[in-house]
Formats: C-alpha cells, structure tokens, sequence
C-alpha cells in the first residue's frame, strides 16, 4: 500500500509541476471531499484548500533526487499525528510538532514586533542586529520562558558548560573573562550597569585568578553589593567563614563565634587573630581628645604626696585604668595614648617643679656657706 502511494504522489507531483512549468496552466482536479488515499480540493471555487491525502496510518512522504537519476533521498515526512520530519530516516517518525535531523533551523527577517495575545513561543531574526526569542501569554503579557526545567546545564559561549549556567566568552573591558553585565540598555560608561566577570592569566600559578565586580554608570551613581532583610553576608576560603558583615553594618575578620564577648555596639570592626601592620594612624577628634590641658594655668596638678597616696591605695595611677578594666572594656588605642601622654606631661610639670625646688635649695646652701 505504502509503494502504491508513493508512486500515485510522485506521479501526481510530476505531471503537476510539468504542466506548471511547461503549459503555465493547472491541473483540475476532483472536487468534493476527498478519502482514503489521494489529492484534490475540497470543492470547487475560489479560495478552497487544496489537499494532499494519505488513508489510515499511512505517512505523506516528499523525495528529491539523490546522487544518481536512479537514487531518490526522503526529505520530508507528515506522519498519521500531524507531525512533520525534515531529514529524518526513510524508516524514522518524526518525534515532535516538527523535527528537524542533520540540519538547523534558519529564522531570518522577522523584526522584534509587539507581544501578541496568545500563549506562543516567538522566534525571530533582525538581520545583523539580533535574534530574539520570545514567550507570550494569553493575556497579552509576556510570560516565564525556562530552560531546562527538567535538569541540564546551560552554555552561554561554549559547547560544554561545567555549571548549570556556565558563560564563557570576551567581552569584559576587552579582556578575556567570564562575563554578566546587569543594568538598562547601552553601552559605554555611560550606560547604567553591573559588570561582573573573572579575570584570569594564561599563567594563573603566578597571576592568581580575579573576581570582579565593576559598576558601568555615571559618575554620580552608587555601586552597592548586599543582602536582603536580616540576613547577613560571609566570606569563605576552603569552606570556612573568614569575613563577615552583619546586618546592622558590623564588619568582622575571622569566624563569628571567635567573638565570644560579642559585638559592642560602639565598635564596627572587629578582628579576631590581631592586626600587623607597618604603620597604623589614628585620628583625634578635637583638641579636647588631646592632653596639652595639662599645661593649662588652671589645671589641677596633684602634689607627690597626693600622688603616693593614691597610688598606695589604688596600685595605679590616677586616670589610668586598672587592670580589671582593661580586662573588661579593651584598650582604646587612642584614648590610652592620649592617657599616656597626660601622664608624660605630668612628669614634666613635676620634674620642673623640682629642678626650681633645687635651684632654691642649691641657693639657700650658698648663701649659707657665705655666713660661716
């Protein structure tokens, strides 16, 4: 049955296109409904389809020639479900609404128009300025378009992801890197994005690889990474927590939990293993945070005598913490050297005093040698 449709359709096909190429005139065909195995038109008139018909489960094959007059190759199969094959097997059926084997499928010429009201997948080409794709709702809006729902991994520039999106590609300030730019349309600085890429050298054992994240926009515009509600943001090496930034704007080096007094709030950084630091400068934030007070003509100096009694009972200097409550609240770099240097100029002011005592002695034994 199959060998007698093929030969009915090629020869139909045959007689069709030589009376079209050759005499510019139609064939007519049968009209009325047209069954079982065969081709015609529905009935007759102007605007009526034109039908090509296999009965039963039959399959509507299309053949051009092959490498010889005497070969022919299948190029096109309508299966009994309506699905269409192109380069598929003489003994495949096609799988999909339409499947396409040994070949791609070429969109060209159909620009980017409005989101039409019914639930589609579009699929266009603007000549050399893009391709796009599309996914529409019934509403009239456009609707989720998933890749992969059901599992795989997605290259964005390469032919083998190794993540589930996996972009690989040139385009980062020119450089070679992986690249996700985030932001409105355009291009150039003035364009209001998020650069985000990878950086990396052909020699990575002596240029360490480099994660970037850089902000494309105005001058004027803040570049902010962060987290979202009361969560807290981390950063690991090895699986283990080296940075964090809490919620409230705290900043900590280390593990959280090497913080077992916790975090006061009058601090924002905190380190767990110590700084080491070539040079380290602190800011003052007036004079009153200095200690040059001390030379004041109305500050109060205690006398040797005051002093040694308080430090008798208190075993430490007056103003200076005490060991416990250095314990407790820490050392305040800057408060402490500005403690420290009240306490130099202290011994100034008593050094002073007892050079002028000596001075006053040193003349009293004068004048006393002077009377014997």
């Amino acid at each position: 049955m199959k060998n007698y449709q093929s030969i009915l359709l090629g020869s139909f096909l045959c007689l069709f296109f030589q009376y079209q190429v050759q005499a510019q005139t139609w064939m007519t065909f049968p009209t009325g409904t047209v069954s079982g195995t065969g081709i015609g038109i529905t009935s007759a008139g102007t605007g009526n389809p034109f039908k090509l018909m296999a009965d039963n489960t039959s399959q509507i094959q299309f053949f051009t020639g092959g490498t010889s007059n005497t070969t022919s190759l299948q190029r096109m199969t309508i299966d009994q479900n309506g699905n269409v094959g192109i380069g598929i097997a003489t003994a495949t059926l096609p799988a999909d609404k339409l499947h396409i084997a040994s070949g791609v499928l070429r969109v060209v010429g159909t620009d980017m128009s409005a989101i039409v009201s019914s639930s589609a997948l579009r699929i266009g080409n603007y000549g050399d300025s893009y391709s796009w794709i599309q996914s529409n709702a019934t509403s009239g809006n456009a609707s989720p378009l998933l890749l992969n729902p059901k599992g795989g991994k997605v290259g964005i520039g390469t032919s083998s992801p190794q993540a589930l999106l996996n972009i690989d590609g040139t385009g980062f300030n020119g450089t070679n890197d992986q690249t996700l730019r985030i932001g409105s349309a355009g291009n150039g600085p003035g364009a209001s994005c998020i650069d985000m890429g990878i950086l990396y050298n052909a020699s990575p054992t002596t240029t360490p690889f480099q994660y970037v994240l850089t902000a494309t926009t105005t001058s004027n515009s803040v570049f902010s990474i962060g987290s979202v509600g009361h969560k807290y943001m981390n950063f690991t090496t090895q699986g283990v927590e080296r940075m964090f930034i809490l919620k409230d704007g705290t900043v900590g080096i280390g593990q959280q939990s090497d913080f077992v007094k916790g975090f006061p709030s009058a601090f924002g950084l905190f380190v767990s293993k110590g700084i080491l630091s070539e040079r380290v400068k602190c800011a003052v934030k007036s004079t009153t945070n200095w200690s040059d007070h001390v030379f004041a003509k109305d500050y109060y100096l205690p006398s040797i005598e005051e002093m040694d009694l308080f430090i008798k009972t208190h075993k430490h200097l007056p103003g200076v913490p005490s060991a416990e409550q250095m314990v407790k609240n820490g050392l305040d770099v800057a408060e402490m050297d500005a403690k420290l240097l009240e306490k130099i100029e202290e011994l100034a002011l008593y050094v002073i005093e007892l050079k002028k005592e000596n001075e006053k002695m040193k003349k009293d034994m004068e004048r006393m040698a002077k009377r014997k």
